[in-house]
């Protein structure tokens, strides 16, 4: 099990595509990471506002 070759990431690797792939996904983690804390923000202030109503 430990010997085994993943022959999908060897073909990648040899033909320079995984750094693509590895640039799409870290592209999708930090936009979906700005989008949290955008919403986060946006959360915060909701709170802020219900908390002086009250």
């Amino acid at each position: 099990m430990n010997n085994e070759t993943i022959e999908m990431a060897d073909i990648l690797r040899q033909s320079g595509k995984i750094y693509v792939v590895v640039a799409v996904l870290s592209v999708i983690f930090i936009a979906l990471s700005i989008y949290l804390f955008i919403q986060d923000k946006k959360l915060q202030e909701l709170e802020k506002k219900i908390k002086d109503k009250e």
